[in-house]
């Protein structure tokens, strides 16, 4: 039309009419995102929650490969999946090589902060749960999006695990399932007793059960009586002498008793004043024990967020410190509380750490010093409380009475250490069980079969020496670390590779950190069992889809399906690649940063 000197393409000196899309032009799912006339802001789309990941290689989780593959994330959720997906108006539209599920950590201790106790079995960990910090960030964008958190103790009774998700926006979202396993201990040092006390309690555990069991087959054939017709109201005179007894109560007392009212409750007053002075005095008794929390910049290092722990017990101060400019690890901390002033040094990954000032009124000027660098940073006491792991008080809670119908069967009620056992019998719960040795695998397997639970085998030394005995028999392997292992009485030449004996004989095997921070490094473990010939596909799997199954959780996460979770992670190459990083990580749909 004449025009192509001012407008039709984008050329240095024409006009400034620019128009921006979501994808390749013209194409089907491709939206407009703004529209420039003459250099200036002329329309501009909507913003909306959801994301579309698109990729040249989307790995569902479950070994189901889609290429290309396009994936709707909407309202913390998968909402559809396929070669090609809807593309909402506004819309984030995401774009990478490669995308898979969140890993899962089978067995780790993130979020513990160093905590070696071992509470019972009916303890809340939900309790001890933060919002996630620089740490967990830190893992997710390494790949671990859900951990299966587990006290570092453990016994025969068994202690609960929580599945969880640190680098979460909000505690409530980050909560995958309270409890989702136990953990209970086999192998004894003297082999005489290995699995005594685990029989004792699967025993307990199946007449409760069996008690279940026929309270809720009672229930079904149980036929509530018809409903009562309802009580005669008061007569007419008695409505009115109750109403004149209402008007007298609420007559107001004589003027003499109104001074006696005020005298007395300015006396309440003033004694609540002093409980609250002294009340207040108790509290500085102990300016230390709590949570800490604030800046520190140390020489050659951006400002990095510091996390202090402590806690003081006489004259002696414990705890832990986390902050990346100091080190690269939790530091534990232990020192002296003196003429008011505290000193506290520990081992950190970049020399020692000596800490040392005057706390007081929840205010903390704090001196540091790192090997060579010193610094000074103050600090707030956000807590005076520590989320530690505290074993239940022992008193019931007290519940409202309420009648029930005559001839309704009465509940066993809900046995906080029996019930993992039962809800594993059903299939709704994991049971790790620490075990070692040949035999000792047979006779758990054979306890916990006679009990209809197939449980996770945790370290399992021997168990690929006897693969084909478990199948079918157990949920799953967590191996301990080593990779390899050598027949008896053959030597080098004989390597084997466990995890591999143990896939090949239709066992599910998972990979587990049993660390912290450390959790960052789950996908190297996994990539060096595939170097030592583990199939790439069932690797994935033992990170992804086979781990969730074995905990329970894979109605949320494990894998990529329309209704699960929305954790899923980008690659810049195929998963558990030596060479391939992770991109960007997103944690019910929604990018970790």
């Amino acid at each position: 039309i004449g025009a192509d000197a001012e407008v039709g393409s984008l050329t240095v000196g024409k006009r400034g009419d620019v128009c921006v899309f979501t994808g390749a032009p013209l194409a089907a799912t491709t939206g407009v995102v703004a529209t420039w006339v003459g250099g200036e802001l002329a329309w501009k789309g909507g913003a909306s929650d959801s994301v579309v990941v698109e990729v040249e290689e989307l790995h569902v989780g479950d070994g189901e490969v889609l290429r290309p593959g396009q994936l709707l994330l909407r309202d913390g959720r998968v909402a559809e999946l396929g070669r090609r997906v809807s593309h909402p108006p506004g819309a984030t539209v995401v774009r990478a090589p490669v995308a898979m599920p969140g890993m899962i950590d089978a067995l780790g201790f993130l979020g513990l902060d160093g905590s070696g106790r071992v509470p019972q079995a009916d303890f809340k960990l939900a309790r001890i749960v933060e919002s996630g910090d620089d740490t967990d960030r830190r893992v997710a964008k390494a790949g671990v999006t859900t951990v299966m958190m587990s006290p570092r103790g453990v016994n025969e009774s068994g202690v609960p695990m929580l599945a969880y998700k640190p680098a979460a926006q909000d505690v409530e979202a980050a909560i995958v399932a309270a409890p989702a396993a136990l953990r209970v201990q086999w192998t004894d040092q003297n082999r005489l007793k290995s699995g005594q006390r685990v029989r004792e309690t699967l025993e307990k555990a199946r007449d409760y059960a069996k008690k279940w069991a026929e309270y809720e087959e009672a229930m079904k054939k149980w036929v509530p009586p018809p409903a009562e017709a309802p009580k005669d109201e008061k007569p007419a005179d008695k409505k009115d002498a109750d109403k004149k007894e209402g008007e007298k109560k609420d007559e107001k007392p004589a003027s003499g008793d109104e001074k006696k009212d005020d005298a007395s409750g300015d006396k309440k007053d003033e004694k609540k004043d002093d409980k609250k002075k002294g009340k207040k005095e108790e509290e500085e008794a102990d300016p230390v024990t709590g949570m800490w929390s604030g800046k520190l910049a140390l020489a050659g290092s951006s400002e990095e967020s510091f996390t202090l722990r402590l806690r003081l017990e006489g004259d002696k101060v414990s705890g832990a410190l986390r902050c990346d400019s100091v080190s690269a690890t939790l530091v534990q901390l232990a020192g002296t509380w003196k003429d008011k002033r505290l000193a506290v040094a520990g081992l950190g990954t970049r020399g020692f750490v000596y800490l040392s000032g005057e706390p007081k009124g929840g205010k903390f000027e704090a001196r540091i010093d790192v090997g060579a660098n010193d610094a000074k940073c103050a600090l707030e006491r956000t807590s005076k409380e520590l989320p530690e792991l505290k074993a239940p008080e022992l008193r019931k809670a007290k519940v409202a009475e309420t009648s029930e119908p005559k001839g309704k069967p009465r509940s066993p009620g809900i046995d906080p250490r029996r019930d993992p056992f039962r809800r594993a019998m059903r299939g709704e719960a994991a049971i790790l069980v620490n075990v070692e040795r040949e035999d000792e695998i047979l006779a758990c397997v054979a306890a916990f079969e006679a009990a209809g639970i197939r449980p996770v085998l945790v370290g399992a030394e021997d168990a690929w020496k006897i693969a084909d005995k478990l199948r079918g028999r157990v949920a799953g392997v967590l191996l301990s670390h080593p990779v390899l292992a050598t027949e008896e009485g053959k030597g080098l030449n004989s390597l084997r590779n466990r995890y591999v004996e143990l896939a090949s004989a239709g066992v599910k095997i998972g990979f587990h950190s049993a660390a912290e921070e450390g959790a960052a490094e789950l996908p190297v473990i996994a990539a060096y069992a595939v170097s030592r010939g583990l199939s790439p596909d069932v690797a994935l799997r033992a990170l992804t889809a086979d781990v969730a199954s074995m905990m329970g959780v894979a109605s949320r996460v494990g894998r990529l399906a329309a209704g699960l979770d929305g954790d899923v992670l980008l690659l810049d190459g195929p998963p558990l690649e030596p060479q391939t990083r992770v991109l960007r990580t997103f944690v019910n749909g929604e990018e970790v940063r």
